[in-house]
């Protein structure tokens, strides 16, 4: 499973979930074509609206694995599991040259 962290790098940088590869919400239309179909992806955001309707995107465009992370990156610190600071890259790496497709999960 691929997690894209879909806020705002300034956001991503404050606190994502360990191994999520930020992918804007407004950058996604644009970036399609490096996202891997074979792999289930799961979308999430500060509260989960927003990945909720860019996962409702995906679905529309033929992205049939995709799911959204209810309650977002809030609902993942309230529970108690720890969030990555900093790491956003500058450069927009493709998604499927990151770091968890070198790691063998997709």
């Amino acid at each position: 499973m691929l997690v894209l962290d879909v806020r705002e790098p300034e956001e991503y940088e404050h606190g994502h979930v360990l191994g999520a590869i930020n992918l804007p919400q407004a950058d996604l239309a644009s970036r399609l074509e490096e996202l891997p179909r074979a792999c289930p992806l799961a979308l999430i955001c500060r509260s989960g609206a927003r990945s909720l309707r860019a996962a409702q995107f995906l679905r529309q465009v033929g992205f049939e694995q995709v799911l959204n992370v209810q309650g977002g990156t809030e609902a993942w610190r309230a529970a108690g599991k720890p969030l990555v600071f900093g790491e956003h890259s500058a450069d927009k790496p493709p998604v499927i040259d990151s770091a968890w497709a070198h790691a063998g999960v997709l």
